[in-house]
């Protein structure tokens, strides 16, 4: 008799299951990567604006919000937003979690802690 040579079914179903399992898990929190990578853009195009410094905290918050609807990003919290200030820099934060729906009572938690420092032109 010959050896077997290969993989035997149960086996490639094994490996085929795990596969897929992966893959729903990389489905489901690759999109909360990519909106936190839209946060970092929108946090860097607010350092190239000429006159961020001198608008208020309340201005400020409003032009966020304004770009992260346009980025279709929506679970930011305001109390996820801070402001703070010195004479000679600012910095704006958001720190916010993601969830992920994975599979059944399976979900995902992701933390992001985005800053940027704004200095007066």
């Amino acid at each position: 008799m010959r050896k077997q040579q290969g993989l035997g079914m149960t086996a490639t179903l094994v490996i085929a299951m795990v596969i897929i399992f992966v893959a729903i898990i990389i489905a489901r929190i690759v999109p909360l990567y990519m909106e936190n990578h839209a946060i970092k853009d929108i946090l860097a195009g607010l350092k190239e604006q000429p006159l961020i410094f001198t608008q208020s905290d309340n201005e400020i918050k409003e032009t966020l919000n304004k770009e992260l609807r346009i980025n279709n990003i929506a679970d930011i919290a305001a109390e996820e937003i801070s402001i703070t200030r010195s004479d000679a820099l600012m910095v704006i934060e958001i720190n916010h979690e993601a969830h992920a729906h994975i599979l059944g009572n399976f979900d995902g938690v992701a933390t992001f802690h985005n800053k940027v420092e704004v200095s007066p032109q």
